[in-house]
């Protein structure tokens, strides 16, 4: 499950409005109250929104600043009352409500007296007051700059992306934050079913398994091989995956998960290069 943040709340909203249910639509309606006419050099472009909801970019610290005190409280929660509330599809107010619960509760970055403060604040106030309070709190969470793949070379069907320049926040959305090896992790013993991203030297080789031509995968991590079956189908350049495979070996950045400790079987679900 993702983290709470500008993106999640914004994403998870958006279902849910009747109209202004785009996301630059969503994006705006929002942020409207906080940005005037004193903010003539911010970037609010579609691009830059667009930029901000795939977790690419952070907001204007002028705008995370104009969120805080009574004042900028009062015209987020009126605006929530009159501009949101009155948009939203009744009968999914409860599943709403629900979903930011289950935001706050599993991400592991809120304290627990938070965590108490905001599920309190959706069960017992009303729900503009609950929702412009959370959106306070969301805008105002640091932002953490994510990798970003310079280019992919490989995308498992498991992974719902349309289109790959914010494949990762794709990922993160299905199936939750992964384990970054490459910043280094106190134990290296690699748990089943969790999510990790490591660059890492891999050797490539092709087969057929059941008649579907594949390339499998293998690497060395902590002393223990790991290794994966590809479908080349899934490789978005064959002739780079022919190049990668003739140099036999080649360093790249997998996201990816173990399926069996025992014989080291993963599943990778994206190959590529980092941004540097």
């Amino acid at each position: 499950m993702p983290k709470l943040s500008i993106s999640s709340f914004i994403k998870t909203l958006m279902p849910v409005l009747n109209k202004e249910n785009t996301q630059e639509d969503a994006f705006i309606l929002l942020f409207d109250p906080v940005c005037d006419e004193k903010m003539p050099d911010i970037d609010l472009s579609s691009k830059k929104i667009s930029n901000i909801m795939n977790e690419k970019e952070d907001i204007h610290e002028v705008i995370r600043k104009a969120t805080n005190g009574s004042e900028a409280t009062e015209k987020i929660q009126s605006n929530f009352e009159k501009n949101v509330v009155p948009i939203l599809r009744e009968p999914l107010l409860d599943d709403l409500l629900h979903q930011y619960s289950q935001l706050i509760k599993n991400d592991n970055d809120i304290s627990p007296v938070k965590k108490t403060e905001l599920l309190n604040s959706l069960q017992n106030k009303t729900v503009g007051e609950s929702l412009a309070e959370l959106f306070i709190y969301v805008v105002n969470i640091p932002f953490k700059k994510h990798d970003v793949f310079r280019k992919v070379h490989y995308c498992s069907t498991a992974v719902n992306a349309n289109e790959y320049d914010n494949v990762l926040s794709v990922i993160k959305q299905q199936y939750g934050a992964y384990a970054d090896l490459d910043k280094g992790i106190s134990n290296k013993e690699l748990i089943t079913g969790k999510l990790y991203k490591l660059t890492v030297k891999c050797s490539l080789e092709s087969a057929i398994v059941r008649r579907i031509y594949m390339t499998n995968v293998e690497f060395e991590y902590a002393g223990i091989k790991y290794k994966a079956a590809t479908s080349c189908n899934n490789w978005l350049s064959q002739s780079k995956l022919d190049n990668i495979l003739n140099a036999g070996t080649s360093t790249l950045t997998l996201i990816f998960d173990v399926l069996n400790k025992e014989n080291g079987t993963i599943h990778i679900y994206l190959i590529g290069e980092l941004d540097k």
